[in-house]
């Protein structure tokens, strides 16, 4: 019974180890959550990557902290602004620079999800569900391969 008691333990110590990685950028970045309306204030949504007194930053926002897929993926969209070196420019349109730099965050991203928290087509599916922007969504799934 012992046996049976520590092994449950075990098991549920693991899955709740997995359910709760967070990614973690390869570029020395400072990561905390804000709340939504505190990044609207900046201007952004669901996160944000910048300098704070010249320490690389990213915010994200809280409320995604229940889906961990999504939040590992706003974090690591955030990093790959900061290795592609687009955190240095306050973006303040968004629409204008997709392709230059939103993509390629959203590609990089993926990847690096890929690598260091073995994102698969089922993580992928929960960031597709919840952008709501199907072709952001299928991109975002297709740059992970």
């Amino acid at each position: 019974m012992l046996k049976l008691i520590l092994l449950s333990l075990v098991l549920v110590a693991n899955s709740a180890f997995a359910d709760t990685s967070i990614f973690k950028c390869p570029v020395n970045a400072r990561i905390t959550s804000a709340s939504a309306d505190d990044l609207a204030k900046l201007g952004f949504s669901g996160g944000a990557a910048g300098f704070d007194n010249g320490v690389r930053t990213i915010k994200y926002d809280k409320q995604l902290e229940p889906i961990p897929e999504v939040m590992n993926h706003v974090i690591a969209h955030e990093c790959a602004h900061h290795v592609l070196g687009h955190a240095e420019f306050t973006i303040k349109n968004y629409y204008a620079n997709e392709r230059l730099q939103e993509n390629p965050a959203d590609c990089l991203a993926s990847k690096m999800l890929v690598r260091q928290l073995g994102y698969g087509k089922k993580e992928f599916n929960v960031i597709i569900n919840y952008l709501k922007n199907p072709p952001r969504g299928y991109r975002i799934a297709w740059c992970a391969k």
